[in-house]
């Protein structure tokens, strides 16, 4: 317990190589993980010292190697449990195991691991054992393609502690406007180009495996007429294989005339399309804060809105509302970002329930702020009545008072 407190400690205690105090070090350190109050620091201590003296490694070889069924599922529990990134290549091939109760485990543990790159394996196995029960396997899927997300807010070297970072990677104050992106360089219209031609061409056959492969080579063309091409497949074609190809060569082509139809499918009805558009997002290189700011001024009311209810559907707005007092500035901005598309395109209620009940009076507070940025009179009137109702803290009420106040004020100016 002090380790996850960060006060020092005794390193000899976790060393240890007898099998009671291993025993007893990793059941108390998993503990701590489960434990409603330990922060997040503490659990990062907690799974880093899991990592660090060989825990994860032990329960990864028994995994695969112990002759006991049991044994296997028992330590494909203890895996999702710790929750380290360490165990996924461990995890992934223990789904081929002969066991279906090995089975099982491993696609629950590999759910609370939320890593997107897991979806791939995920969706396999399901090809090769279609018994395997939908409310085993959509929980692990959805936590893969939406959750992890959450993962790719900040690279891995950027998960340290408040002390541990610099000053540059620390946010302390506040957002309160969007900032000015540059223009983005446009790809080309056309390309001379008869694979080119031959693939769009493709894309009017009856055959949804030729419609496809001509998505599938429409990924090496980074022209206009390819993206446009891709983006009426992800988002209009019948067939769910057709739509998650097409969000594939998306991700190929990687510029950001690639963003819009990325995000929409993030909320596609099939499973399969949803889990091409969480691995697309998490490997799109550019600046998605940048991207969503772009996507708030030069799109069309209708394309606005499709995004917002898109973002608000599959789960990314709730994991902006999280992140929007983060004290890593990236992240809260990317988060206000996001948001102000929200706002903008009329998808308001889930930053209006966050400023009413969610458990961070930060949020709260922050979710005022980007509201009464946008100097809406309705939203003025629905944070009114929150402030009303009685549960609401003093100071979430104190902040709806002034902003209610600065909207009526700026109105006129407004208007003019």
């Amino acid at each position: 317990m002090k380790l996850v407190h960060g006060e020092p400690h005794s390193v000899e205690v976790l060393s240890s190589r007898a099998s009671e105090d291993r025993r007893a070090i990793e059941t108390s350190l998993l503990k701590a993980l489960r434990a409603p109050e330990t922060d997040e620091d503490g659990r990062r201590r907690a799974r880093t010292a899991l990592e660090d003296y060989g825990f994860v490694a032990r329960e990864s070889a028994s995994l695969l190697l112990s002759r006991e069924s049991f044994e296997r599922a028992t330590a494909a529990r203890t895996l999702g449990e710790m929750m380290s990134a360490q165990a996924l290549p461990f995890l992934t091939e223990a789904l081929y195991d002969g066991d279906a109760v090995v089975r099982t485990e491993v696609v629950q543990s590999l759910g609370a691991l939320g890593l997107p790159s897991a979806i791939g394996a995920l969706l396999d196995i399901a090809r090769r054992h279609p018994e395997l029960p939908a409310t085993i396997l959509g929980p692990a899927l959805t936590a893969c393609s939406v959750e992890s997300l959450e993962l790719q807010w900040a690279s891995a070297d950027e998960s340290c502690t408040f002390a541990e970072a610099g000053a540059e990677d620390f946010f302390t104050g506040e957002i309160h406007m969007l900032e000015r992106v540059a223009e983005v360089e446009q790809l080309p219209e056309w390309l001379e180009d008869e694979t080119l031609l031959n693939a769009l061409e493709q894309l009017e056959s009856a055959e949804a495996e030729a419609r496809v492969m001509a998505a599938q080579t429409l990924a090496q063309f980074q022209v206009r007429r390819a993206v446009e091409a891709l983006t009426m497949m992800a988002m209009r074609d019948a067939e769910c294989t057709v739509r998650a190809a097409a969000v594939t060569s998306l991700t190929s082509i990687n510029h950001e005339s690639v963003f819009v139809p990325v995000l929409v499918a993030m909320a596609d009805d099939a499973r399969e399309v949803r889990a091409a558009a969480a691995r697309a997002l998490s490997r799109l290189s550019f600046d998605r804060a940048d991207a969503y700011v772009r996507v708030i001024e030069n799109s069309d009311d209708e394309t606005l809105g499709e995004v917002a209810r898109a973002c608000v559907k599959s789960g990314l707005a709730a994991q902006a509302i999280n992140r929007l007092a983060s004290q890593d500035r990236r992240q809260a901005y990317e988060a206000f970002s996001l948001l102000s598309l929200a706002v903008k395109a009329g998808e308001t209620q889930p930053i209006l329930d966050a400023v009413e009940c969610h458990r961070d009076i930060d949020v709260r507070l922050a979710a005022i702020r980007l509201l009464g940025m946008m100097y809406q009179p309705e939203l003025a009137q629905q944070l009114q009545r929150i402030g009303e109702n009685g549960g609401v803290p003093e100071k979430v009420r104190l902040a709806i008072r002034e902003m209610v106040q600065r909207v009526r004020q700026a109105q006129p100016v407004a208007a003019e």
